[in-house]
């Protein structure tokens, strides 16, 4: 159930924006651009990335009062997880990084060991290696 939206991260960067920086965006987030003006459309946000169900990266102009000041704001209506929050961190960090080399890039975080079992279904399931792991768990 969506709450109240919030904002996990902002990435702060400088570009003119050109054609290009647009297009390296769009490649590197599956950015959907709205810079045009559009009936129904906010202008507020020129461009978004829908990240899950609950949450979006949107492009938006920089709060200086410079030319060029841009951000990519996560923003969320629901409750996602702090590790994945951080992957989606690091990708629009590398994006903007893309256009700003000055923007810092988190390092990403050590692939982590899932707490609970992994259980295979399908094909894996069936397979001895499967069943083999289907017996050590005791889910047999």
């Amino acid at each position: 159930m969506p709450g109240q939206r919030r904002t996990l991260f902002s990435i702060q960067f400088k570009s003119a924006l050109t054609d290009a920086d647009l297009a390296r965006l769009r490649t590197a987030l599956d950015l959907v651009t709205y810079i045009q003006p559009k009936p129904g459309v906010s202008a507020a946000s020129p461009g978004v990335v829908p990240l899950d169900l609950w949450s979006g990266l949107f492009l938006v102009r920089g709060e200086g009062d410079g030319e060029g000041e841009w951000a990519l704001e996560a923003r969320t209506w629901g409750d996602p997880p702090a590790a994945v929050v951080r992957e989606w961190k690091v990708r629009a960090a590398i994006a903007a990084h893309q256009l700003d080399p000055g923007v810092e890039v988190p390092a990403p975080e050590p692939p982590t060991t899932p707490e609970a079992p992994v259980i295979q279904v399908g094909r894996a399931a069936s397979s001895r290696r499967g069943r083999l792991g289907r017996r050590l768990l005791r889910l047999d």
